[in-house]
């Protein structure tokens, strides 16, 4: 794991990535807070492991909640946390991080967020928070209107991947001192810092463009679809463009690997068949999830694979059972479709693999949206062939 500089370090800008404790060392030296409505008596941020629901699926993982106020110091005490037994048990090596946090220090924020995308973390935020307490496994809910307001929310963008469930709040305004007013330049000086951070964590300036509209003593609850468009909420990865390669004998291939979650791609390949278009679709994991695929994905069960074209439902023919791959970890099932689906698909708009995964089985699905990007001249390659 990355080194944690002290509050003393951060203010001199030394112990962590230089670009960055540029920034914090701003940030730092300004002496914010972006909670308004945090009192002196607010308790600060502390970590314990929950586990959200039963089961072995990776829904069903290890949670550390991070809950209170953040402190200059927050990511080191994170870091400390990480090393004892309470985490070490859990078998993670990387954590998965719920917030619940009105705020506190800006800059401690942005370096909780900085030291959560060094260690490679995922971040998440809920209404509510369950767990897991006895051998029977039943569910209870111990936090209730969970929220990351001001602060809380620069930590959060730290995440490698995040994700706000419907109903969060996730909360902006405008950042301010704690004693007396910052003047012209410390304030452009913590825009620009801010913004670069901003940029460098993926997520759109827009965030602090709304934040910066909001009084310091209100609160923009932000919903999901917005966090989407702002890509703080980035579940949804972008489509990717097929692409046109050769098989061994030279015929072309249509391929598109879309990213479908953390660790689990879609990969669907098209080749020309003499009157048909043959379809193989693959679910293909990484190492990080790989156990959990081999333990759980259906392989031998019927695929039950279609595409949506518009709207319209074409199902895979003749589509086999799922089988292991060779290399790697992944599954695939082949089928075909007509010539003249492939040409609706061409034309398509809006177009989806669906599969019939049960809920159980949601972390394992190959259902996803699909591109159109540079469909149109590979299909008409395949088309022009027999």
């Amino acid at each position: 794991m990355s080194p944690i500089p002290t509050e003393n370090s951060s203010l001199h800008g030394c112990c962590f990535h230089n670009r960055f404790m540029n920034v914090a060392a701003k940030l730092t030296h300004a002496v914010l807070a972006v909670m308004a409505s945090a009192s002196a008596s607010a308790a600060p941020m502390r970590f314990e492991v929950f586990r959200p629901c039963g089961g072995n699926g990776a829904v069903c993982a290890p949670q550390v909640l991070a809950q209170g106020d953040i402190a200059l110091d927050t990511a080191q005490k994170l870091a400390a946390f990480l090393r004892t037994p309470a985490f070490r048990d859990t078998g993670m090596s990387i954590p998965f991080v719920a917030f619940d946090s009105g705020g506190g220090s800006l800059a401690g924020g942005v370096i909780l967020g900085k030291y959560l995308r060094s260690i490679g973390a995922d971040t998440y935020l809920a209404p509510t928070y369950s767990r897991v307490m006895d051998s029977n496994e039943v569910e209870s809910v111990f936090v209730r209107s969970a929220k990351c307001a001001s602060a809380c929310t620069m930590a959060f963008i730290g995440g490698q991947h995040r994700s706000v469930a419907e109903g969060s709040m996730f909360g902006v305004h405008q950042f301010f001192a704690k004693q007396g007013a910052l003047g012209d330049g410390a304030t452009q000086e913590v825009v620009v810092a801010l913004a670069a951070y901003v940029e460098q964590m993926g997520v759109d300036r827009g965030l602090l463009d709304r934040a910066s509209m909001v009084p310091p003593a209100q609160m923009q609850w932000l919903p999901v679809p917005v966090l989407a468009q702002l890509n703080v909420d980035n579940r949804a990865p972008s489509l990717a463009p097929w692409t046109i390669s050769a098989a061994a004998n030279g015929a072309p291939l249509v391929t598109v690997k879309q990213p479908v979650a953390f660790g689990r791609d879609t990969i669907v390949v098209l080749s020309s068949n003499g009157s048909r278009i043959d379809v193989a679709v693959a679910a293909v994991f990484s190492k990080e999830v790989a156990a959990s695929a081999r333990d759980r994905f259906p392989e031998g069960d019927d695929s039950n694979l279609n595409f949506s074209i518009d709207g319209r439902v074409v199902k895979i023919a003749d589509a086999g059972p799922w089988e292991r791959l060779q290399r790697g970890t992944g599954y695939i099932a082949r089928g075909s479709i007509s010539r003249d689906d492939l040409a609706r698909m061409s034309r398509a708009k809006t177009l989806t693999l669906q599969d019939d995964f049960p809920n159980a089985l949601a972390d394992m699905r190959v259902a996803t949206t699909l591109s159109s990007d540079q469909l149109a001249p590979a299909a008409a390659l395949l088309l022009r062939m027999r």
